[in-house]
């Protein structure tokens, strides 16, 4: 409830710019990037621009273990299934930096830099012998870096907002997983994925507000990535090759940040 609650915020925020746009039509004159007189009269063409952002990765659907049933000390194991949010269980940080260039008066090109961390949790997902003979899981913490390219349209340029939508792809770089499973007689550390690099796709909508060179913006929508790459060397020796047998994921990025167009 709590990102949903979010997301309808940042909504709000965007809708704004759209009742702005149908009451400045045809007030007054703007002297900012590319404009003379009226309210549609900005471009990018030719423009660079350059901005840094942080945001938070809401609501993570996908899991980061499948159930799994094998055999510790001979005796039988199950991994359950577990969600991302259920181990990582704090919102996921990302930072971004980035760069564009206009090649029409409503749309720009750009490349773009983006890492995340976030620290893992204990969890009592693992059972030994019988269903109520639980033993806890701890896992590896979460990090990755991606470099993108994408295409930013705007569509809505009133004064000094300027709503946009945006198409993204590159490659995440996400570093290995391990678990450490803690049953009875000793820990046993378990690679379950190894460094993985994925094609990863987005769709964003976000809105700016700018003065002369200097602007803000806010932005969300929705990202996929592709299913980690899967390791059973450690796995194996305790039948547990199908505790990494997930998915790809989605999330929804919810950023804010600062430009400069130049």
């Amino acid at each position: 409830m709590k990102h949903l609650a979010i997301v309808m915020a940042f909504g709000a925020v965007l809708a704004m710019p759209a009742t702005a746009s149908a009451q400045a039509a045809g007030q007054g004159a703007r002297t900012d990037l590319g404009g003379t007189q009226g309210a549609q009269t900005f471009s990018v063409r030719g423009h660079v621009i350059i901005w840094g952002a942080v945001g938070l990765d809401l609501d993570v659907i996908g899991d980061v273990t499948a159930g799994g049933l094998g055999s510790i000390r001979g005796t039988a194991t199950a991994i359950d299934a577990t969600a991302y949010p259920d181990i990582y269980v704090r919102t996921p940080r990302r930072r971004y930096l980035g760069v564009g260039y206009g090649l029409f008066d409503k749309a720009e090109v750009f490349a773009r830099y983006q890492s995340a961390r976030n620290p893992a949790a204990t969890v009592l997902i693992g059972r030994m012998g019988t269903n109520t003979n639980t033993f806890p899981v701890g896992f590896d913490e979460y990090k990755d870096s991606l470099i993108e390219f994408g295409i930013r349209k705007y569509i809505a340029t009133p004064r000094a907002s300027r709503e946009y939508f945006a198409l993204v792809g590159g490659v995440k770089t996400v570093e290995p997983i391990s678990m450490t499973m803690q049953p009875p007689g000793g820990d046993i550390r378990a690679e379950l994925y190894s460094k993985s690099r994925i094609p990863s796709l987005g769709l964003e909508f976000g809105v700016t507000v700018e003065f002369h060179k200097i602007g803000v913006f806010i932005e969300s929508g929705l990202r996929y990535q592709k299913r980690l790459t899967r390791n059973d060397d450690q796995l194996a020796a305790y039948q547990l090759q199908a505790a990494n047998d997930t998915g790809g994921r989605f999330f929804m990025p919810a950023n804010i940040g600062l430009l400069i167009r130049f």
